[in-house]
């Protein structure tokens, strides 16, 4: 599989409070971070004017302004928030396995004031 040179970045920043794995929250209250996480991607992904892609790779990479000992794996239900906010933007048809791998979660550098969450679709060439 080969990866193309073209990439494309949504900034969301800090939408909403994060989600993550270890949280037990009212479903109300995870809904409602849910839909701020999917709607401000959508956004964002409109406005920076991201095309359709039939299939691509995206690498999600959390920011903090500390550095310290963190698992980016936790954060993956806000990151499934972003991917279905990039659904809604029409970047993708669906989410599922044949048109999106990942979103493979990273550690940003450190510095940054305050989190961001920044989502990097790549178009993917044919894996045939």
């Amino acid at each position: 599989m080969s990866v193309t040179s073209t990439f494309y970045t949504v900034d969301v920043g800090q939408a909403a409070q994060w989600l993550t794995a270890n949280q037990r929250l009212y479903w109300r209250r995870k809904a409602e971070r849910t839909k701020a996480w999917r709607e401000a991607t959508a956004w964002r992904a409109r406005h920076a004017r991201i095309p359709r892609l039939d299939r691509a790779l995206i690498v999600c990479e959390l920011r903090f302004a500390v550095r310290r000992r963190r698992d980016p794996a936790n954060w993956a239900p806000t990151a499934k928030a972003c991917v279905d906010g990039l659904v809604d933007a029409g970047v993708f048809d669906d989410d599922d396995a044949t048109r999106v791998q990942g979103p493979d979660m990273r550690l940003g550098d450190p510095g940054v004031a305050g989190l961001r969450l920044l989502i990097y679709p790549t178009a993917l060439g044919d894996s045939r």
